[in-house]
């Protein structure tokens, strides 16, 4: 079993709600993120995190949209930003 850092944006609230999740395998945390973000018209999104990594996350583009899904991409600094630091 593995577990997983669940942190659920609602809109009612400042800061998102943490939930710690144990299931098998990422695919039933992905369920179960679904799960968690149609639960509510409120929670506005659920960032999936293992180990301290950010996974993936579930987001409305508006409140009576269905569920979708960013993924996250590292974005490295342009060549010129590069060369601007000290």
């Amino acid at each position: 079993m593995r577990e997983f850092l669940f942190l659920i944006e609602d809109d009612r609230y400042n800061v998102p709600t943490v939930e710690f999740v144990v299931v098998r395998d990422v695919v039933r945390a992905r369920e179960l993120a679904t799960r968690k973000l149609s639960s509510s018209a409120h929670h506005v999104s659920v960032e999936v995190s293992e180990d301290g990594r950010t996974l993936f996350r579930l987001g409305r583009l508006a409140a009576k949209s269905p569920a979708m899904e960013t993924e996250f991409q590292a974005i490295k600094p342009s060549r010129s930003a590069r060369s601007a630091q000290p």
